[in-house]
């Protein structure tokens, strides 16, 4: 039986400043938190969301205060859903303890581990109907590996007479239902023989055919003959209450479990994001989807939760407003608001409880609700306090300082037993000495989170990679060539993690080689480059910014531009159907343009059916429009002068996918020549391209920086991504996108 329990047994409310914190928003936090729970609200924990400063920690340290967590974005989690399991079913268990299993438990699919809880598949009940409705046959059990006693526990039989089997059964299991001369013709020494309520002679029989057992049906009696008679001749008698029929049915139900479940197994970790998940769980009928940390099962997904998941509820403290809140602060839920500054426009769904008044620090707030509800401040809480009020009011100098600052560090200062002007100016000498603070990225976070050293390079060539990483586990990369050379001379080097999609710069052969995993980041910006080629498109169908330099230069005129011919009427060829590729197929369909595509890994799907697929020299003819969505290697100059002259004179290309899949003069020639169209391209076989390129001479070519990838939340996902895989691999060994395979 299995009996599920959710992983979080209470979730915590963070009590959590602004990125970027200061003492106030460090120690404003942990005040309060401290002030909630001793108010009775448990699950009220500070935390930050930015790495702690020298003028912070030399607070923390002086009153022996930790630094609250590190919670670098609170978007929703598989393990913000996901329940415990407590126990598992077998490979070995059979088909009738899966059942009980499933209707005990009212789920529709299993997990089925090793003896390690290590997930080796899962069993579902349409696994379990498919094996009923292809009739899981007698011979089947057999066949299976069950044994005698899995065959006496399913039936609930009384063993008559043991008889000397190891368990085993080592020939077939047969019911004799017909007359018992047709049934002996049928049965073998060493077979499982199911009988009712039959004369004396048939089990009589049974016996002298040196069967293995007998199955009696109904609670059929036996003379002692037969008893006395099977224990000379060592064959097991079981009796059961079932009759012959049910009996039969109900040993089917041995077969093990390994015999039907599916081994294919999507299975999630529990740090990952529900927004990472949610097209896996789109594409797949599955409801439930195991959890697994190192290999282990921990917890069950239901993909129902997935759509209305618990909010991580927030107190925000020194600040209001949500563009300076920790990342993911829309899918969470703010529950309260205690700051000093001016209110930002902050909106809820939900009534809210708001603490926000003109003084010099929140922690002068803090202090004050400490005061109001009679709660005692402990020593190093008001050690804490009087510090963040000193450096937000830098000793009362700041013109935001008031007369209620000055009196809580009055009062705080006795309770911490400290001189305050000494301290405050240790405490301000402490934070002077850094410069300036760090300027804290999503990787930084990430690593640091993971308790993972790292370093910034900067590598322009394989000497410089050489030179300086020497030490290192895993690259974090963008534009380095990772060649052979380099890995040779990097003897630690176990991963390298592309920040983007394409991996032409490493030589994943030779990384494959040298045992080294090389991951990419393929999603990061799938919709941020579809609508990037579709704008790319429309400019050129419509002829923008052609318009847009002869209307400026010349005169305000359409007839330049014609012609320009509806979108119905165009046919979009897409090369290379990937999730790239799709997405921009589906957007161009929506705009009424006939699509038709090539791609020789593409699987059809609901979604992409109106995709006419055809071979390559076929889009390339008949195309007016023809977008590129695949990779640089095995690709190189695939349009070039031969592939132009096949396309339409009328017809467009446009390239969001790598540099060097087409041929540069080839282009230019026949941009030239007006064997095509026009040209649009977001990335060059050379980059950066320089200004004196000779396509830049030309009005019908249009060329984007390589910017194709980009937004504000694309670069945030990237950044994220390659953080993440490289903490999953150096940690627990596993990456969510290998390029290559190892051993």
């Amino acid at each position: 039986m299995e009996v599920f329990q959710p992983m979080s047994e209470q979730k915590v409310i963070y009590a959590i400043g602004h990125r970027n914190p200061d003492t106030d928003s460090i120690c404003s936090a942990i005040a309060y938190a401290n002030l909630k729970r001793n108010m009775g609200c448990e699950n009220v924990v500070p935390a930050r969301a930015g790495s702690v400063n020298k003028e912070t920690k030399y607070a923390l340290e002086y009153f022996g205060v930790e630094a609250p967590q590190l919670v670098s974005d609170i978007y929703p989690r598989v393990k913000d859903i996901a329940v415990k399991v407590q126990k598992s079913v077998k490979a070995t268990d059979n088909l009738r303890t899966l059942g009980m299993a499933m209707k005990e438990c009212n789920l529709r699919s299993i997990p089925v581990v090793d003896d390690e809880n290590k997930l080796i598949g899962m069993a579902s009940v349409s696994d379990l109907a498919k094996a009923y409705f292809q009739e899981i046959t007698l011979d089947s059990v057999s066949a299976s590996g069950a044994c005698i006693n899995d065959i006496a526990n399913v039936i609930e039989a009384d063993v008559l007479v043991a008889g000397n089997n190891e368990g085993k059964i080592n020939g077939e299991i047969k019911v004799a239902a017909a007359c018992m001369e047709k049934v002996a013709e049928s049965i073998k020494a060493g077979d499982v023989v199911i009988i009712g309520n039959r004369p004396e002679s048939a089990f009589i029989k049974c016996i002298d055919l040196k069967v293995a057992c007998v199955i009696i049906t109904g609670n059929t009696t036996i003379s002692d003959e037969v008893v006395t008679k099977a224990k000379a001749e060592n064959v097991m008698i079981l009796s059961t209450a079932f009759d012959t029929y049910s009996t039969a049915r109900l040993i089917s139900q041995c077969a093990p479990i390994s015999s039907i479940m599916t081994t294919d197994v999507i299975s999630f970790k529990s740090s990952d994001m529900l927004s990472d998940i949610k097209g896996v769980l789109e594409a797949n009928e599955y409801r439930n989807y195991p959890v697994v940390e190192n290999g282990k099962l921990v917890g069950i997904v239901n993909k129902d939760k997935f759509m209305m998941p618990e909010k991580q509820q927030i107190i925000l403290t020194d600040h209001n407003e949500l563009a300076q809140a920790v990342e993911g602060i829309e899918s969470g839920k703010i529950i309260e608001v205690v700051d000093h500054h001016r209110f930002g426009g902050l909106q809820t769904s939900d009534p809210i409880f708001i603490n926000v008044r003109p003084v010099g620090c929140t922690c002068t707030i803090v202090t004050n609700m400490y005061q109001q509800y009679g709660v005692e401040i402990p020593k190093e809480i008001a050690g804490l306090l009087m510090s963040a009020i000193i450096s937000d009011t830098v000793l009362f100098k700041s013109p935001t300082c008031t007369q209620t600052d000055k009196d809580a560090v009055e009062y705080l200062a006795k309770i911490a037993g400290v001189d305050y002007k000494e301290y405050g100016m240790a405490m301000l000498k402490a934070g002077a000495d850094i410069g300036d603070h760090d300027n804290i990225d999503m990787e930084t976070k990430i690593l640091n989170t993971a308790q993972i050293d790292f370093e910034l390079k900067q590598c322009h060539s394989e000497e410089d990679v050489i030179s300086q990483c020497q030490d290192a586990d895993a690259l974090i990369v963008q534009y380095a060539h990772i060649t052979k050379k380099v890995m040779d001379a990097l003897p630690k080097l176990k991963m390298v993690v592309r920040y983007g999609v394409g991996v032409d710069t490493i030589d994943i052969e030779e990384a494959t080689k040298h045992n080294i995993q090389i991951c990419n980041v393929p999603d990061y910006g799938m919709n941020e480059v579809a609508d990037h080629a579709i704008a790319l498109m429309m400019a050129m169908t419509r002829k923008i910014v052609l318009m847009n330099n002869f209307t400026k230069s010349t005169k305000w005129d359409y007839a330049h531009s014609i012609p320009i011919h509806r979108a119905s009427t165009q046919t979009v060829g897409v090369i290379g159907l990937g999730r790239i590729g799709r997405n921009f197929a589906i957007k161009a369909h929506a705009l009424e343009y006939n699509i038709i595509g090539y791609d020789p890994y593409y699987k059809e799907n609901e979604n992409t059916k109106f995709i006419k697929i055809k071979s390559l020299e076929d889009v390339i003819k008949e195309s007016d429009i023809i977008s590129l969505h695949i990779p640089a290697d095995g690709n190189k100059n695939l349009f070039n002068d031969e592939t132009f002259k096949m396309m339409k004179n009328n017809a467009i290309i446009i390239n969001v996918a790598r540099g060097g899949i087409i041929n540069e003069d080839d282009l230019y020639d026949a941009l030239i020549n007006k064997e095509i169209a026009g040209a649009a391209i977001d990335c060059a076989a050379t980059e950066p391209m320089m200004p004196n390129n000779k396509l830049f001479t030309l009005d019908n070519y249009l060329a984007t920086p390589h910017m194709a990838w980009y937004s504000e939340e694309a670069a945030l996902e990237l950044k994220r991504k390659v953080a993440e895989e490289c903490v999953s691999f150096l940690k627990e060994h596993t990456v969510r996108y290998p390029i290559n395979h190892l051993k």
